[in-house]
């Protein structure tokens, strides 16, 4: 079995950082090796997409949420594939978000994945992906609420 562990500060508010990950179809924006997700329920995703080059799809079964803070996952059909997502406050609109993932390697391509290193780096890859996806839409998000409206009538 494979674990992988990483802790990485982001510069939004937890809840921000929390609520765009739950967006599950927005995923494949910045998850490469995701296509689609499809949310089949309130704790229930399938996804599809490639692993170490080969067409993959799964179930996802969100057993723990904790609002603004804590997402728990296992694949129901392969229990040794689960991890969980933290999102914690730590002040100055940063969050820092944890990720810890266990899976078990078994196709040989995966395998020769896994010995390079090359899971643990796409998986890294995502997470970094996702900091600069989050942060540029909070950004473009404050940015636009701090512009004036030229059409506003001022005070007089």
């Amino acid at each position: 079995m494979a674990h992988f562990l990483k802790a990485m500060e982001i510069n939004v508010l937890a809840p921000i950082a929390y609520e765009q990950w739950m967006r599950f179809e927005q995923l494949p924006q910045f998850i490469e090796s995701v296509n689609e997700v499809r949310q089949l329920d309130d704790s229930h995703l399938h996804w599809r997409g490639t692993l170490s080059g080969k067409p993959v799809e799964s179930d996802i079964e969100l057993n723990l949420r904790v609002e603004d803070y804590l997402i728990v996952w296992r694949n129901p059909t392969a229990p040794a594939n689960h991890g969980t997502l933290r999102f914690e406050a730590m002040g100055d609109g940063r969050t820092l978000l944890t990720v810890e993932v266990e899976y078990e390697v078994e196709s040989p391509e995966v395998k020769a994945a896994e010995a390079l290193g090359m899971v643990k780096t796409q998986i890294e890859d995502s997470l970094e992906s996702f900091k600069a996806f989050v942060e540029s839409r909070t950004k473009s998000h404050t940015e636009d609420r701090q512009k004036p409206d030229p059409d506003a009538v001022s005070p007089g």
